[in-house]
């Protein structure tokens, strides 16, 4: 995974468990780019010990479906602005 995205994903996860408000737009913002990304995202949740309701959200906000852990995507990730992650 790179260095990018784990950025994002540790952006998103410092905001679901802080309960920020705008953890759903900020959320759907990474999210809506790809689905691809719901399951690197929800790994790297799993991997930092969020708890359920975090990974709900998650699945919930980037339309998850059974068994998309095992699909396996080679992805250019396009830096987000410096803004967005923090």
């Amino acid at each position: 995974m790179s260095d990018h995205f784990m950025s994002v994903c540790a952006a998103i996860h410092y905001r679901l468990q802080a309960g920020t408000p705008d953890v759903i737009s900020d959320a759907k913002l990474v999210l809506a780019t790809t689905t691809i990304l719901a399951v690197p995202l929800l790994e790297y949740l799993k991997d930092n010990n969020s708890n359920n309701e975090s990974i709900k959200l998650c699945k919930a906000i980037s339309g998850y479906e059974v068994g998309m852990e095992s699909k396996m995507y080679d992805v250019d990730f396009t830096p987000i602005p410096a803004e967005v992650t923090t």
